[in-house]
């Protein structure tokens, strides 16, 4: 760099960089508190949310005053209320709500907070995995379903809007978690019967999800461990949303081989995830995912669409085709065929 040639990023922006974490704590704390929750009916003092939270009123009022500071909280005189992104976005139970995913999100500081460590051992520091959910207490896997769920329904309505499954009778979704993606499609095509494939310790959940939308019908549930057990055979679409990026190459080649013997011919494959570019350093929330997959998951890797389509192939389907989506996730969705 020249004496002349300015840095791209200011020392400010740095200091921000660095400091984002602030701004993250004070919105999954709100969040685990239900601050906006119990925002919800109207505006109230620090003493009576301290109050509904069961909390001291003395970090909380700096709690919320830094809220106001992010502008997820109004405050006039001695009282806070929700602006309306907080309204909208974080008070749990309403349509749009994100809540339970943020207040999930403060479990990711342990990881994220030894990242030098899991690099230097090239290992995740908090691995998950199946057995994992065999020992967590059962509020922390509802937590866990509900914030898949929370998540979901913006994916859900994309890919739906996406794909034309008309004609599909019989669908499997994989590792489905909060079902929500089979409620979507199901929602919108009534002749549609899809199935859940998950671990028991979520699927305890997901009925209940299920069960709530009133879609009991139309959705049922499956335990099974896709990493051992065969998916069935016969359904016109499989879907491998959120997977593929847990898993390393050859268990992601596995599971694509075993969505193609899960087919009818001409069943639909449909893959939904985190693909950055070949690369690997865009779009952003793609190329960031991939750090957060080695944190957590042992193979967990975010897979380029370029790579995942090749396996595709592999696997034996055709017409193999991906459809970008638009900011602020950049997820991407691949589609294939099984030949007739």
């Amino acid at each position: 760099m020249s004496t002349n040639d300015e840095p791209r990023l200011p020392p400010s922006a740095l200091l921000e960089m660095a400091q984002a974490y602030r701004q993250s704590a004070i919105l999954t704390t709100a969040c685990q508190l239900d601050v906006f929750t119990h925002l919800a009916g109207g505006p109230l003092s620090a003493e009576a949310l301290a109050h509904a939270c069961g909390v001291p009123v003395r970090g909380l009022r700096r709690l919320l005053n830094a809220c106001v500071v992010l502008e997820l909280l109004e405050k006039e005189g001695e009282t806070y209320r929700n602006t309306p992104i907080a309204d909208t976005f974080l008070v749990k139970g309403t349509p749009g709500s994100m809540g339970n995913f943020i207040a999930r999100a403060a479990e990711n500081y342990k990881a994220w907070g030894q990242l030098g460590r899991a690099i230097r051992e090239d290992r995740p520091i908090d691995p998950h995995s199946a057995d994992m959910l065999d020992t967590l207490p059962p509020d922390r896997v509802r937590h866990y379903v509900e914030s898949l769920y929370d998540t979901g329904r913006q994916a859900a309505m994309a890919i739906a809007d996406a794909v034309d499954l008309t004609h599909a009778r019989r669908m499997l979704d994989v590792a489905g978690g909060s079902g929500i993606y089979s409620i979507t499609f199901a929602q919108r095509q009534p002749a549609l019967r899809a199935v859940v494939f998950d671990l028991p310790p979520i699927l305890a959940f997901t009925q209940e999800i299920i069960a709530r939308h009133g879609m009991a019908g139309q959705l049922s549930v499956h335990p099974g461990n896709y990493h051992h057990d065969e998916l069935g055979s016969g359904y016109d679409v499989v879907l491998l949303s959120n997977v593929l990026q847990t898993q390393g190459v050859q268990t992601g080649q596995m599971l694509l081989r075993k969505a193609f013997n899960a087919l009818a011919p001409g069943g639909q494959l449909l893959i939904h995830g985190a693909m950055p570019s070949p690369d690997r350093v865009s779009p952003p929330e793609p190329a960031l995912t991939q750090v957060h997959m080695f944190l957590v998951y042992p193979e967990g890797d975010a897979h380029p669409a370029e790579d995942i389509c090749a396996w595709a192939q592999e696997a034996g389907f055709i017409d193999v085709s991906v459809t970008r989506f638009p900011p602020p996730r950049f997820r991407s969705l691949i589609t294939g065929r099984k030949p007739r």
